[in-house]
């Protein structure tokens, strides 16, 4: 009985020889899938290298299979029909056009796709960084599985454009972004994504920093209301520099390290350009990467000849889903509202409720332009705390504002007039 199976095995075999290559891939292939899709292993590298290979093989086999046999069925015809031994021509001189053409894109697509690897030690997790660095240099690290295969995603580092493997760099490279998990999923360790960046050094160095351990005794934010005098409009008490040095100061006390570069290293630029003696008007903008749109930018607004903060505003373009860039703009927001309401346990319990209540609004107050993106105008939400008022529009459908303006209680019963919903953050969010 085995021998009758072993000799139908190989009469099939003889007989079908062009599908064996061909469909061993593919039933490999499936095999990979469903133990990728149950255990979420993903082969590496070579494997699938080679696995590709074999699969180009696989093909070349089956076309000559076909190839020969139809050669061999219109020579046991004498070349009859007439029109079968035209498609075998034409298949004879597709199949050998297809062969070279396509050969050579698949070794030159085999070249440019190739991901080097390293298994390195990362955080006490041994690891697998696959290179890729066709236009910028990046490398991903996965949990190491065994020489076949590689787990679940555990960080990302970035190293500038180039197309080299920052890895094998003599003398190594620093990067200039990386996001780093640990086996649960829960954040170990992040940094800065571009040259504009100041905290890129070492944790131990940022530590030892003079200059970056005094924002720990930074002075507060002063979130009282005043009113520009020349034009009447509603500012807080303090200026910029105030605002920077505050965030800083959270921010070191959480992270050992300074997020914002002093102001005079932001963009900034005067928005008052009509002939009439206007109040100064200046914008202050910082993003971590001026060519990355989807890195969240926050502005800083003032007026005055003290230059005043009459808004401070996250701006993030929601069309990108990057985990990275979501989280980073999240930690504006939570960092500049530590910042505004410093010491103030109500609003430090209700952050999430508040991020979660002004994006889900913001989406109802889509606006067209700037001039429109305020509370009674095209912004039916509002969520306050004492002089501060923060809410949130949608500019073309995809570009996410989140506000902190300073507020009177004139003002607010005004905005309740206008049909703005109010929430009052210690009595709304509890």
């Amino acid at each position: 009985m085995h021998r009758f199976k072993r000799t139908a095995f190989q009469n099939i075999c003889k007989r079908y020889w062009g599908f064996v290559p061909l469909c061993s891939v593919v039933m490999a292939g499936a095999v990979l899938g469903i133990l990728q899709a149950v255990t979420g292993w993903t082969l590496r590298t070579v494997p699938r290298e080679i696995l590709c290979v074999f699969g180009a093989i696989g093909i070349v086999t089956f076309l000559l299979w076909v190839n020969v046999k139809l050669w061999q069925m219109t020579k046991k015809r004498e070349n009859k029909p007439f029109w079968l031994c035209i498609v075998r021509n034409v298949l004879h001189l597709v199949s050998i056009a297809g062969v070279l053409v396509l050969g050579f894109y698949f070794f030159i697509l085999m070249g440019f796709a190739h991901t080097p690897e390293h298994v390195v030690e990362k955080n006490g997790i041994k690891m697998v960084a696959r290179v890729n660095s066709f236009l910028d240099k990046n490398v991903d690290y996965y949990v190491y599985k065994n020489s076949l295969f590689y787990g679940k995603s555990l960080g990302h580092e970035w190293y500038g454009s180039g197309g080299s493997d920052p890895l094998d760099a003599e003398p190594p490279l620093e990067p200039k972004s990386w996001m780093f998990y640990d086996l649960d999923g829960n954040m170990l360790d992040y940094g800065p994504r571009a040259d504009t960046s100041i905290y890129g050094a070492k944790a131990e160095k940022r530590l030892s920093d003079p200059e970056m351990q005094a924002f720990a005794g930074a002075g507060d934010f002063n979130t009282r209301v005043k009113r520009e005098e020349q034009s009447g409009i509603l500012t807080f008490a303090s200026p910029p520099a105030k605002y920077i040095d505050s965030y800083n100061g959270i921010f070191y006390a959480e992270k050992y390290m300074r997020y914002f570069p002093k102001l005079e290293k932001w963009y900034g630029y005067r928005y008052d350009v009509s002939a009439r003696n206007e109040p100064q008007l200046i914008h202050y903008y910082f993003t971590e990467d001026t060519y990355d749109a989807s890195c969240p930018k926050l502005s800083v607004y003032t007026a005055g000849a003290d230059q005043a903060v009459r808004r401070i505003e996250i701006c993030y373009d929601d069309s990108y889903d990057s985990q990275e860039m979501w989280t980073l703009q999240q930690d504006m927001f939570k960092y500049t509202l530590y910042a505004l309401f410093k010491n103030n346990n109500a609003v430090y319990l209700a952050r999430d409720d508040i991020y979660r209540t002004l994006t889900a609004s913001a989406y109802n107050n889509s606006c067209s332009n700037f001039e429109n993106a305020v509370p009674g105008g095209a912004v039916k939400v509002l969520c306050y705390q004492g002089s501060v008022g923060i809410y949130a529009y949608v500019i073309n459908g995809f570009e996410l504002h989140i506000c902190f303006v300073p507020l009177t209680e004139e003002l607010l019963r005004e905005y309740e007039s206008k049909g703005v919903v109010l929430y009052d953050i210690a009595r709304d969010f509890k």
